[in-house]
């Protein structure tokens, strides 16, 4: 036994009020957090949405641009640097190359894979398939072909637009 108790003196309770007090202000604490937070989560998470279905709109749009023969709509859905790596920088040669890919494809699809924000662009990445009619000269019938894409779409002053397009 400690020198100095009593051996008598009753235990003294632990004051269950101070756990109650603890308790709450953690309680008010998370409140608190969650109020300020909370909305500041679901405003991002909004705005990548909504800055992604605009990206897929850009390629959706894009794609009918080329079953259209609409070379406004390529124009809208593309940058000018875009044009240039693909060799199209203006209407004549876009609807040269459509009249081409048009000859030469049948029920082409675009479908969406995915899509994610990448710092000031979207990765759209879609799966597109078509029948090749082709004839490389051996008399081979036409094939099914199925090509993956990545698309790098970036905001601009009219919209969002195609910067970029690798084959995966």
């Amino acid at each position: 036994m400690p020198s100095g108790a009593a051996e008598g003196a009753p235990k003294r309770p632990f004051p269950l009020w101070i756990v109650f007090v603890v308790l709450g202000l953690l309680l008010a604490g998370l409140v608190a957090a969650a109020a300020i937070f909370l909305p500041r989560l679901f405003s991002t998470l909004e705005a990548g949405g909504e800055h992604q279905a605009a990206a897929v709109a850009a390629v959706e749009r894009y794609d009918q641009a080329w079953t259209d023969a609409d070379c406004d709509a390529y124009f809208a859905t593309t940058t000018a640097s875009y044009r240039q790596a693909m060799g199209m920088t203006d209407c004549r040669a876009f609807e040269t190359t459509m009249s081409e890919f048009r000859d030469s494809t049948e029920g082409y699809t675009l479908t969406v894979t995915a899509v994610r924000d990448d710092g000031d662009a979207v990765m759209v990445e879609t799966t597109e398939t078509y029948r090749n009619l082709l004839d490389d000269g051996s008399g081979a019938t036409p094939t099914d072909e199925t090509i993956h894409y990545r698309y790098t779409v970036i905001s601009g002053e009219s919209g969002w637009a195609i910067d970029g397009v690798e084959e995966q």
